[in-house]
C-alpha cells in the first residue's frame, strides 16, 4: 500500500479515468484536458496527491466545461492528502457525474470526505446517505461501502442499522483483516468512540519502543502523520509550538509517521528538527488496527489513565485550538484524579 493508502479510501486508478475518454480513430490524439486527466491519475497512483490536484484542477480549466471527472479526480486528490477542499470537490463531482459510470465514485469519495470532515453529526448522516448511495448504485456489491456505512450508523449510534450492513460486508469477506475489524466493531461498537483505554506499541526512530505502558501517567497526543501529506505539513509548527509550551508539563506529543521509506521519514524529521517522540508506522498498520486511523492527519489525546479523550482528523483552521483544549482538560483531570 504506496503512502499510506487506506482501505477506506476507495481507490481512485487510472482506468477509471481512461474509462471516460472517448475513443480514438487511428492518428486522433487525446485532448489537453484528457492528457491531464491521465496524468493526474498516474499522480495518485504514485501517492503525490498534491501534484494530482494541480493535474485535475488543470484538466478542469482546459476542459471549456463543467468536468465531473475532474472534480472526481480533485476530491479523490484532497481525500488522500492534498490541500484542497474535498467535500466541495465531492458534491460537485456527484451533481457533474449523475447518471455516468464514475457515479458510484463521486459518492465515495463525498462521504469519505464528510466522514473525514466529521464537523458535527450532520456529516456524519450524510456521509451514511452517501454511502448507502453507492451500495445501490453497485448492486450491493461494493464491499467497502457496506463496511463504512456500517462504521458510520455505528458512530451515528445507530447500531441495528450498522450491525446489519457489517453483517452484509462479511458476507461478501468472511475472512481477512476487515472481516476481523467488522466482527469487533460488531462485538463492541463504542470501540469506534472515544473515553476508552488502548495499548499500543510502536517503533521508534532510533530503535526503541514507544509503548502505551511507557507513558502512563502523561498526557499523550499521538499525532498521526506522513512526509506526502500537505494538511499535516500544515500543522507541524502548530504542534511544534504546543510541544513547546507544555514542556514543563507531564505532556508529550508523539508523531507517527505512515511512510513507507523510513529513510525519507528520518530526513524530514532531521530537518524539520522534530526533537520530540518519533514513531515509524508503515502504512500505519498499528494505527488502522488500535485507532482505527482511515486518513492523515489524524491526532488522539490520551489522558495519563490511558484513556483515549479526543479524537481529531484532519487539520483545518481552529484545530490547534481544539486539539489544545483537549490537552489542557486532560492535563487538569490528571491533576484532579485520585491517586490509585
Amino acid at each position: 500500500m504506496q503512502r499510506a493508502r487506506l482501505a477506506f479510501l476507495a481507490p481512485f486508478v487510472l482506468l477509471a479515468f481512461l474509462a471516460v475518454i472517448r475513443p480514438y480513430a487511428d492518428g486522433q490524439q487525446p485532448t489537453a484536458s484528457e492528457t491531464e486527466l491521465a496524468r493526474g491519475s498516474a499522480l495518485l497512483d504514485e501517492g503525490r496527491p498534491a501534484e494530482a490536484w494541480a493535474a485535475f484542477e488543470k484538466a478542469a480549466a482546459l476542459a471549456g466545461a463543467p468536468c465531473g471527472a475532474c472534480a472526481l479526480g480533485m476530491a479523490t486528490a484532497a481525500n488522500r492528502g492534498a490541500a484542497g477542499d474535498a467535500v466541495a470537490a465531492g458534491r460537485r463531482a456527484v451533481q457533474l457525474l449523475a447518471g455516468d459510470p464514475l457515479e458510484a465514485a463521486a459518492h465515495s469519495q463525498l462521504a469519505i470526505a464528510l466522514y473525514r470532515r466529521d464537523a458535527s453529526r450532520k456529516d456524519l448522516e450524510e456521509a451514511a446517505d452517501h454511502f448507502r448511495q453507492v451500495v445501490v448504485l453497485t448492486g450491493g456489491e461494493s464491499r467497502m461501502a457496506r463496511m463504512n456505512l456500517g462504521r458510520v450508523l455505528l458512530r451515528l449510534g445507530r447500531r441495528k442499522e450498522g450491525v446489519a450492513e457489517l453483517e452484509e460486508f462479511l458476507k461478501l469477506v468472511p475472512s481477512g483483516p476487515d472481516a476481523d475489524k467488522a466482527r469487533a466493531m460488531i462485538a463492541d461498537p463504542g470501540a469506534l468512540d472515544a473515553k476508552r483505554k488502548v495499548a499500543f506499541r510502536f517503533t521508534g526512530l532510533d530503535g526503541r519502543e514507544i509503548t502505551s505502558d511507557g507513558l502512563r501517567g502523561k498526557v499523550v497526543l499521538l499525532d498521526f502523520w506522513a512526509t506526502w501529506c500537505e494538511p499535516c505539513n500544515a500543522a507541524l509548527p502548530h504542534l511544534r509550538r504546543l510541544a513547546r509550551d507544555l514542556a514543563r508539563k507531564p505532556f508529550v506529543l508523539v508523531s507517527v509517521a505512515a511512510d513507507e521509506d523510513e529513510a525519507v521519514v528520518k530526513s524530514r524529521v532531521a530537518k524539520e528538527r522534530m526533537t520530540w517522540p518519533q514513531a515509524w508506522d508503515p502504512n500505519v498498520k498499528v494505527g488502522r488496527a488500535i485507532f482505527d486511523v482511515t486518513s492523515l492527519p489524524a491526532y488522539f489525546v490520551l489522558g495519563a489513565d490511558g484513556t483515549v479523550a479526543f479524537a481529531g482528523r484532519g487539520w483545518a483552521e481552529g484545530q490547534e485550538r481544539t486539539i489544545r483544549a483537549a490537552v489542557e482538560s486532560a492535563l487538569a483531570n490528571a491533576r484532579t484524579r485520585p491517586p490509585g
